[in-house]
């Protein structure tokens, strides 16, 4: 039974003692540093602690990202004396070094050291300055154009109050001309930058109607195109009809040619068939009458025959101007 109750006294005791050790331990992230005071004096731990009625603090070596908004009033002014509304931001961290941490904590408690607002009141005079004078160095549209080339500017030239902080990342964003009633127009510099606004003012506007007029030139030309298109096609449509109706006249002299022809050959056959028949039936009378030919014969055949040629040669006459006029027609409308 002694045994029992020592053993259980045992457990009791070990019990109490690893929830006091454990209560006493302070565990420390990676990203954090603990801080232990002994009277006015500071420890530095990266890692896991046991503490033993001390006064301490986990500090986050992270820190918040800090972020001003320099517009209207406070745009800062370029070389050219124009005015930029732009954003900065720096990212500070602290290094994880008991040097570096003590150092910081000489200049600042480690509640303002987290405290964002705290922070950005007091690197603003320093930003400020050495953003106006970074910006003093080349014009406005440089930094517009790459706000990278201002932003390692300003970070080789940037020294924060707090000197032991170190910064990963310094940005400038949203950069933009400010607007003409925040210039200062007593100060030489920014009447300067209000004449160039409008210098700018004047060639955008010149450069709008240029556009418009050269827009107006093109959409003029592919108008003029278009109906030109329209023409040609219905040119090439009439071409069309008239190369139809040349060939169908050429087709139809042709045909007119060969008719004539045809009734000229008739004309000769039929007076050569009523010549020889007139013969043989004057031959036949005169060799029954036991006569001679009479010359009046030949004299008649002769006159017949001359009197059909010129029927003939009045009847091609008449078709060859026929011809000769569908000829000039189809010349006409070819040329046409």
């Amino acid at each position: 039974m002694l045994y029992f109750l020592a053993a259980l006294a045992g457990m009791v005791s070990y019990a109490l003692i690893h929830s006091f050790v454990k209560r006493q331990q302070i565990q420390v992230e990676p990203y954090q540093a603990l801080l232990l005071y002994h009277n006015e004096r500071v420890e530095v731990f990266f890692h896991q602690k046991m503490i033993l009625a001390k006064t301490h603090k986990v500090i986050d070596l992270r820190m918040p990202a800090l972020q001003w908004r320099f517009q209207q009033r406070e745009s800062v002014s370029c070389q050219d004396g124009l005015r930029l509304e732009l954003t900065f931001s720096i990212h500070p961290f602290i290094e994880k070094t008991e040097q570096k941490i003590l150092s910081l904590l000489e200049q600042v408690s480690p509640t303002d050291i987290q405290n964002k607002e705290f922070l950005q009141h007091l690197f603003l005079p320093s930003i400020q300055e050495t953003i106006i004078s970074c910006a003093k160095t080349e014009p406005a549209h440089k930094w517009q154009k790459d706000p990278s080339l201002l932003a390692a500017k300003i970070s080789q030239k940037l020294r924060l109050p707090l000197s032991d902080l170190s910064t990963t990342k310094v940005s400038v964003t949203a950069v933009s001309l400010c607007a003409e009633e925040f210039y200062d127009r007593t100060i030489a510099d920014e009447l300067r930058g209000l004449e160039k606004i409008e210098q700018n003012r004047k060639a955008l506007q010149k450069a709008r109607d240029e556009y418009q007029t050269l827009m107006e030139m093109i959409e003029n030309a592919e108008g003029a195109q278009k109906e030109l298109m329209k023409k040609n096609i219905e040119q090439q449509r009439i071409r069309g009809e008239l190369q139809k109706a040349i060939q169908i006249l050429r087709e139809d002299a042709n045909r007119f040619q060969q008719e004539v022809q045809i009734q000229l050959d008739l004309l000769r056959s039929d007076l050569d068939v009523r010549i020889n028949s007139f013969r043989a039936e004057v031959h036949k009378q005169v060799s029954q009458n036991g006569m001679t030919t009479p010359t009046q014969l030949d004299n008649e055949v002769a006159r017949l025959r001359t009197r059909k040629r010129a029927e003939t040669d009045l009847l091609k006459g008449d078709h060859e101007r026929k011809a000769q006029a569908v000829q000039t027609r189809v010349d006409q409308l070819f040329r046409g």
